[in-house]
This record gives C-alpha cells, sequence and structure tokens, in this order.
C-alpha cells in the first residue's frame, strides 16, 4: 500500500517520495502539510497541471491556476541581473526589460484588466495598484476591446480557439501565444518607473491564497491525495 501511494505522488507532484518529504517536512506531519500553501507551492512549481485540468473543468476558476503559472514563468524568465534593480538602472538591459514588461502587460490584459478575457479576483487596491502602472500602456497597445461576459468567459465573440477547445486550451491561448509571442504586436513605449519585478507580487499572493481556500482542498480530497499522504506517514 505504501508503495501504490508513493507511486501517486510520484505522478502528483512530479517528483520521487524522498524529495516530497523534504519539500514538506517530516513525515509525521505530512498529513497536516498536504493542505498548507507550501504543499500548493509545491504542486505549482512542479505539476501544476493536474490542478490546472481540476480548477478549469470542476472547480470552475481556471484563471487563478492560470494566473499563477504564467507569473511564475514570467518571473523565472527574467535576468538574475535586473533583480534587485531599479528601471533607470537597466542601462544595457533596456531591450530585455521592454521584452519583459510587453509579457508582463500582456499578463495583466489577459487576467487583471477591464479587458480581461478570464479575470480574476483581486481587492480594488491590487487591482487600482497595477492599473497605475499598466492601465497607461494596455490601451495604447490593446485599445478597449470588449470584455468578456464574466458568466460565460469561454464564449466570448472574435475568440481564438475552437468551438471545441477545452477552458484550459482557452486559456492558455488567451494568456499565452495570441499576445505574448506571436511577434505580431509589441510594445514599444516608455517603461513606467513603477514597474519592477515584484509588480504582481501582491496579486500573486492574494491569488494563492483564494485557492488554498477554496480550490486546493477540493482537490486534494477529490484526487485522495491526503489519504495517500497519510498512509506515507504511517509507513
Amino acid at each position: 500500500m505504501a508503495r501504490r501511494s508513493a507511486s501517486i505522488l510520484v505522478e502528483f507532484t512530479g517528483s520521487g517520495r524522498e524529495s516530497w518529504s523534504r519539500s514538506l517536512g517530516s513525515s509525521s506531519s505530512s498529513r497536516d502539510s498536504i493542505f498548507t500553501k507550501r504543499a500548493l507551492e509545491c504542486v505549482l512549481a512542479r505539476n501544476p497541471a493536474p490542478l490546472q485540468d481540476f480548477s478549469a473543468h470542476r472547480d470552475f476558476s481556471g484563471e487563478n491556476i492560470a494566473f499563477l503559472t504564467r507569473v511564475a514563468e514570467w518571473k523565472s524568465s527574467l535576468p538574475h541581473a535586473v533583480w534587485d534593480s531599479r528601471i533607470s538602472d537597466y542601462g544595457d538591459l533596456t531591450d530585455v526589460i521592454r521584452e519583459h514588461f510587453h509579457r508582463a502587460l500582456c499578463i495583466y490584459k489577459t487576467f487583471i484588466s477591464d479587458r480581461a478575457q478570464f479575470p480574476i479576483n483581486i481587492s480594488s487596491q491590487e487591482r487600482k495598484e497595477l492599473e497605475n502602472v499598466f492601465e497607461g500602456p494596455a490601451g495604447l497597445l490593446f485599445g478597449d476591446g470588449r470584455p468578456a461576459n464574466p458568466a460565460v468567459p469561454f464564449d466570448s465573440p472574435g475568440y481564438g480557439p475552437t468551438p471545441s477547445a477545452s477552458p484550459i486550451a482557452s486559456i492558455k491561448a488567451e494568456s499565452g501565444s495570441r499576445f505574448a509571442d506571436n511577434g505580431q504586436v509589441q510594445y514599444w513605449g516608455e517603461i513606467p518607473q513603477k514597474f519592477n519585478t515584484t509588480v504582481f507580487d501582491r496579486a500573486e499572493e492574494s491569488i494563492k491564497d483564494l485557492v488554498l481556500t477554496n480550490t486546493w482542498p477540493k482537490f486534494i480530497r477529490s484526487c485522495g491525495i491526503a489519504a495517500e499522504v497519510a498512509l506515507l506517514a504511517e509507513s
């Protein structure tokens, strides 16, 4: 039974039993640790696909996991040299920063702005802070596109994916290749001084808390992961 449990966790996290234990702590606390933010972050970093699938098809909150994974990808792609820099200190990295600002702008447009196809639920203060950074450039680059109907966000008119596309495919298409990587539209204006590598941090933590409270426990129970971890702790 313990061997079966380990195999399920390997599939779930994309890692082995020892790696999982190191990530969450001692086996005696694993039963409780599986419901913590640390466990959620472990899965988001290693293998978010099952959680993305669950959130889109069964919890109807696919935009949250999509936002978290997009922000994580954006952060991981930033050159190390820019993490402790200010816009005015970038110097020769200006072109690189412009590219990353454009990608951040696409994240803002897809998940946060009034034009968002898949709006996430963050506080008005967090939204205002991001608007102060991105709204001007977003208006110049994307115009005043019609936002999706929040009741049926995957049925917005003029939307890229085919009618048969899944919610996950729709989110990936909208938040990824359509705006960020297709090379057709690029922002060449001034980069706001308020833009930095931590610009999404508050919204990211807010959405993580939302996922941790609502989606994560449902996902764990639906997969039987809590029972599997308990078996590992007892083995």
